[in-house]
């Protein structure tokens, strides 16, 4: 290369540099338009007489990028060493720029907040958050993931003063992977040794079964506890009423065969001991079916015995009216 082509690229470079404008210290009232500020790229120390977000000290800096109205923007640190970083635009169309917008950064600790100084978690929310959809078709989720062992918690937790009392979603209860629901007072079922310590207030198996007071319900709903309730409608689901109680073909065992049932079994016909009740408890539909069946027979049996009531009394009647018959007869003699 010759000394000419070094000095020709020399000369380049410098013309190149010489157009860019230095970085400097400037301080522009905040509301100029950048047509009235010159290209380049500034920096400003404190706030100066331009104190609009009440910088407060140790003061931060600001940097001005001016490239012309579509491509420039303002960023500051409002104070020293942990103040907010902020950013704003112009905007042609308004000729204005815009507001002051925070940028979220991560606390040293890793801690992130929005609207909130000082945040006690990796995001921590002030106030209100929001999950929506844009397009009228869009799904919307929020997924908690606690990991491929499945084993610690995964929840959302309700409470004030940083004191969490309500827990609701996959809890810590030792053991293998299980993803059954809970609501509950506290985070755990199992503490880290495997001891139980908790039974949740409220369960939701994988195979849809309801607990309450109970972590493994057996039924759709299990209930470890009273009910309080105005109203219970029970469907029968092919259950037969007992009806047929009525029908002709019928067999009502009389009321010796249920005399000698109760002196050799100690319980009605058809309805389980008080063994088998203690051992497997009471099915409500069923025991009121068979409660109705017995009470459809008793109305037989009340049926017959009134009729033999009915067939006495007309005997009664004509044997008071032969005996005064005759007592009349005696006393004309």
């Amino acid at each position: 290369m010759s000394i000419l082509t070094i000095r020709i690229a020399l000369a380049a470079i410098a013309a190149f540099l010489y157009a860019i404008p230095a970085i400097s210290q400037k301080q522009y009232d905040e509301s100029l338009s950048p047509e009235n500020i010159q290209y380049g790229l500034y920096y400003q120390t404190g706030p100066g007489s331009n104190n609009t977000l009440n910088w407060t000290y140790p003061y931060g800096s600001k940097i001005t990028m001016n490239a012309g109205a579509y491509r420039n923007f303002e960023l500051l640190t409002t104070h020293y060493p942990d103040g907010s970083l902020m950013l704003r635009q112009w905007t042609p169309a308004a000729n204005s720029w815009t507001n002051w917008r925070e940028v979220l950064v991560k606390k040293e600790n890793g801690f992130l907040g929005l609207g909130i100084a000082e945040p006690q978690a990796r995001l921590d929310v002030h106030q209100e958050m929001r999950l929506s959809s844009i397009n009228e078709r869009d799904n919307v989720y929020l997924r908690i993931n606690r990991g491929d062992s499945g084993r610690d918690r995964a929840l959302v937790s309700f409470g004030q003063g940083n004191e969490y009392v309500w827990h609701v979603g996959l809890l810590y209860r030792g053991g293998g992977a299980n993803s059954d629901f809970f609501i509950s007072q506290r985070s755990e079922i199992r503490d880290g040794n495997g001891n139980f310590v908790h039974t949740p207030d409220f369960t939701i198996t994988q195979n849809g079964n309801v607990g309450i007071g109970s972590i493994s319900p057996d039924a759709k709903l299990m209930v470890a506890g009273d009910i309080h309730a105005s109203e219970v409608r029970l469907d029968l689901n092919g259950t037969v009423p007992p009806d047929y109680v009525f029908k002709e073909g019928y067999y009502l065992k009389s009321l010796k065969e249920v005399e000698n049932h109760i002196n050799e079994k100690g319980h009605l016909p058809n309805i389980p001991s008080a063994e088998e009740m203690e051992e497997e408890g009471i099915n409500l539909k069923g025991m009121n079916l068979k409660l109705l069946e017995k009470i459809e027979e008793l109305t037989l049996y009340t049926i017959q015995q009134q009729k033999m009531i009915n067939e006495q009394n007309k005997r009664i009647e004509k044997i008071e009216s032969l005996y005064y018959k005759n007592k009349g007869h005696s006393n004309n003699q």
